[in-house]
């Protein structure tokens, strides 16, 4: 079986969001005459690199990661290319989602999960310029039962959003949302998805292992 590996990993190259936490790497303890291990101690944010984002991150009391559902994070997806979309530069509008959405051939009932392909360049020092779905992409998308929202920008919304309308409306929908994907390899298309966050209780956020197979 071919897997896809479409997972950010974390390393001190990745570059965190402005003002948030990169990678930290100490080792307490090394091999030597009188120690048998190596033994080190990470720091990060758990947005840096591939993440799932739960609703505690942008909804006071909201759901934490623990409580996502596997069975939105396993499955049959749809990887979505609009790359090239032509209108707004950074928002991905309804008719942007949709245009690519008609092309494919989702079943009639749900589940749908969808993986937004944006062309987005990840670079160091951060790049700012990125894409994201409106809330009326994500709801057109709710209409078609989605229940996963991945991206590979770095959010679902605008880089200086202070209200986070597109989180928001995941959240209103019921949808996951999954962020930082390397997709630049990957044609649009169906494939088989398993994404698996660590399990943080309490948290808002965590780091996932993201993959796809070929169907």
């Amino acid at each position: 079986m071919k897997f896809i590996d479409i997972t950010v990993g974390l390393s001190a190259d990745v570059a965190p969001w402005p003002g948030d936490n990169s990678l930290q790497w100490k080792w307490p303890l090394r091999i030597g005459p009188d120690c048998p291990i190596n033994l080190s101690c990470i720091s990060f944010s758990p947005h840096l690199g591939t993440h799932v984002d739960a609703p505690l991150h942008y909804v006071p009391e909201g759901e934490t990661v623990e409580t996502i559902p596997l069975e939105s994070l396993i499955g049959c997806c749809w990887v979505l290319d609009v790359s090239e979309a032509t209108h707004d530069h950074a928002v991905l509008s309804r008719d942007d989602v949709g245009t690519q959405l008609h092309k494919l051939p989702l079943p009639a009932q749900g589940p749908v999960r969808i993986l937004l392909k944006t062309g987005y360049r990840r670079e160091n020092p951060f790049n700012t310029d990125f894409r994201y779905p409106s809330p009326e992409a994500i709801d057109q998308l709710a209409q078609k039962g989605t229940v996963l929202l991945g991206t590979d920008a770095p959010s679902m919304d605008h880089f200086h959003s202070k209200t986070l309308d597109s989180h928001r409306a995941c959240h209103r929908h019921g949808i996951t949302i999954l962020e930082n994907l390397a997709l630049d390899k990957v044609s649009g298309g169906s494939y088989q998805l398993v994404a698996l966050p660590l399990l943080l209780a309490g948290g808002e956020s965590s780091p996932a292992r993201v993959v796809l197979m070929p169907v």
